[in-house]
């Protein structure tokens, strides 16, 4: 009789053990989901606004862009007389009008129209040219039967001299091709531009190409 409640109870003992095991398996999750944090609201709208700052830094930025505006007017062509001296053989000038930088005039001292630099769309009538005169070819250039070009920039000032000129483009240096083209531009003579009958002053690029025409 003993030995069969001493069974009993080992048998009981068991199956207690085997329910505490499953109840403790089941009770994990539950308390899991009970006690884990709940992220709030706020949490969630930060973590959205980051995002949101995160993309708009990444785009680039659009690069801005600058439209340049020019325009021209072409005049004659014309070769230097063989006879004249110092002149090039079939030396060709062309000269051309044209905006240099965008627009609403520059002031060159003093006030009123007569003090500023213009674009040629912004007056009425453009300078004309009425005196030209032709570079002498450079002599080391001629010896050595160079060609070259030079490209400036000049201000037409209201009584139609030249003001003020800049080398812009010269091929090929050393040879002193600028150096004849400023010469011979400083001595061209204009009819000024104009503005309601005002006479004003004018920006303008002039090209001169030398070629001893060989």
């Amino acid at each position: 009789m003993a030995r069969f409640f001493t069974i009993g109870r080992w048998f009981f003992l068991v199956v207690l053990a085997l329910l505490i095991n499953s109840l403790f398996f089941l009770a994990v999750p539950l308390l899991d989901a009970m006690f884990s944090p709940v992220p709030s609201r706020e949490t969630k709208t930060v973590e959205s606004l980051i995002e949101v700052e995160v993309a708009h830094r990444s785009k680039p930025p659009p690069k801005p862009q600058k439209i340049m505006r020019q325009l021209s007017q072409d005049l004659k062509t014309f070769k230097a007389s063989p006879s004249a001296p110092g002149a090039a053989k079939g030396l060709q000038m062309d000269l051309s009008l044209a905006g240099v930088g965008e627009g609403d005039g520059v002031a060159v001292g003093g006030s009123g129209m007569a003090n500023m630099v213009y674009d040629p769309s912004e007056v009425e009538d453009e300078a004309k040219v009425i005196k030209e005169v032709t570079p002498s070819y450079p002599v080391r250039a001629r010896r050595e039967g160079i060609s070259g070009y030079v490209r400036m920039y000049l201000v037409i000032d209201a009584h139609g001299n030249v003001a003020e000129t800049q080398v812009l483009v010269v091929e090929p240096q050393g040879y002193g091709f600028e150096t004849e083209a400023i010469k011979a531009m400083r001595a061209f003579k204009f009819s000024p531009a104009r503005i309601k009958t005002v006479p004003v002053a004018q920006k303008a690029t002039k090209e001169f190409v030398f070629d001893l025409g060989y």
